[in-house]
């Protein structure tokens, strides 16, 4: 089973440990721009994903 929530948790902490040298080449906005968008994507699929899961049964 797909599990988006769980892969945005984890998405979050790590972001929240990497945030510190990330922000040593970017700014702050910059890399929650970043994370954010990678989460949306994550988010985008997974509806995806349900979608074309629903239209083969």
């Amino acid at each position: 089973m797909l599990a988006p929530d769980a892969l945005t948790a984890r998405i979050r902490a790590h972001a929240e440990l990497l945030a510190p040298v990330a922000k040593q080449d970017i700014s702050q906005a910059e890399y929650d721009a970043a994370v954010q968008a990678l989460i949306d994507f994550v988010e985008a699929r997974a509806v995806d994903v349900e979608g074309f899961l629903a239209g083969q049964e």
